[in-house]
Formats: structure tokens, sequence, C-alpha cells
């Protein structure tokens, strides 16, 4: 897989090729695309299910190649699962892992990426990261009527795993919440209105009657 094939490749996954095919060099078609900084090639990949913990001879991952080579495009394709956060800390066989890499450098990747209130400049990349189903359930929990108080809820995660932007969200959520329940304005039912009345008329006659 050489750069600027993206067309070639396109046609050639509508017959579902097998993308886990090591080369002779080690490389899946993944980690080639990776190693090409080739981002419309690496996403195409992923979209058929390429998988992301491949490595090769050095047992470097594609987050590896990427970090390695300060690729914040393909990074941030290679962890729009949460799940593959754990690729973070993956070792390969000097030792090396994705985060070691990236700190190693003064203007980290990985602050770019999860310091922005976006991923990226997808309108849907929140709900592909999952963050509205996660805040929205620790949402219910945290406002069910009968829970009782004081409560303390831990959020534990290794760094980069976007603990952050999961509490923003629940913020937002609680938020909404709790402006949902403010309490409607008053709307005088005809029937309240006749009872009120009746009560009126009643503490009329019994005031006029004392006098």
């Amino acid at each position: 897989m050489e750069k600027n094939q993206a067309g070639i490749v396109k046609i050639l996954l509508v017959t579902n090729p097998d993308l886990e095919t090591v080369s002779a060099d080690g490389n899946t078609p993944l980690l080639k695309a990776v190693k090409n900084r080739n981002t419309e090639i690496v996403q195409m990949l992923l979209e058929k299910k390429a998988k992301v913990t491949a490595t090769d001879k050095q047992a470097d991952t594609p987050l590896h190649v990427a970090m390695r080579a300060r690729s914040k495009a393909i990074v941030e394709l290679l962890l729009r699962n949460p799940k593959h956060s754990q690729l973070l800390y993956k070792p390969n066989r000097c030792g090396e892992t994705p985060y070691n890499i990236d700190i190693s450098n003064q203007k980290t990747i990985l602050g770019q990426v999860f310091g922005a209130r976006k991923l990226n400049t997808n309108e849907d990349s929140e709900n592909m990261l999952g963050y509205d189903l996660y805040s929205s359930a620790l949402a219910d929990i945290l406002t069910e009527p009968s829970l009782s108080m004081p409560i303390t809820v831990g959020l534990y995660a290794k760094w980069g795993s976007g603990k952050s932007f999961l509490l923003k969200k629940l913020q937002e959520e609680m938020q909404n919440f709790a402006r949902d329940w403010i309490d409607p304005t008053f709307h005088l039912s005809p029937l309240l209105f006749f009872v009120v009345l009746h009560i009126a008329t009643l503490l009329g006659l019994a005031s006029w009657i004392i006098r």
C-alpha cells in the first residue's frame, strides 16, 4: 500500500478483504497506512474494523507509529473509540508506550486531543465517542429520587481516557435535569377554582355569623 492510493483501496475494500494479512515487512494494511501518514486510508480501514491492536516486527502498534510521527489527525482516529485508550500504555519490544513517546515531546498530542471540547470538527464526534451515553447513564443514577444523600462518586481511569470531558458532559446533563424539574407555572384549573371559591364563601359566611 503506497501513498495517494485511496481510490484503489476504496475499491478493494468493497470485496471485504482480510485486513489482518501481514506483508513481508511485517505490516498489516492499517500499520502501513499509518506509516505512510495517509489519514484517508486509515479512516477507511478503521471503518472496516481493521484491528488497532496489530503490531509490526518491533511490536509497535499503529498508535506507537502515529505518536512517533506526531500525526495528531491519525491519533484522533485511532483513539476515537474510548476502549482504544488502553493502547496508550502498551509497550513495544523496547518498552516504549505511545504515552511515553508523546510526553517526551514539549507539545503533546494527547494534550491537544483531550484538552479540546471536541476531538475533531465532526459534529457527531461526541456521540461517536460515546460520552453522551455514559454521561446520561451517570446522570440517571445520580438523579434517582430514592437515592440517599450525601453520596460520593469516584471516576477512575488512566490519563488520556477523557475523564474531564466526561465530567463536563455529566455536569451538563444534571443541569438540564434540574431545569426540567423546576416547578411549572401555576395554572388555575376550573375544579381548583370551584374549590377555592367554595372555601372562600364558607369563610365569608362564618365571618358574617361570628359578627
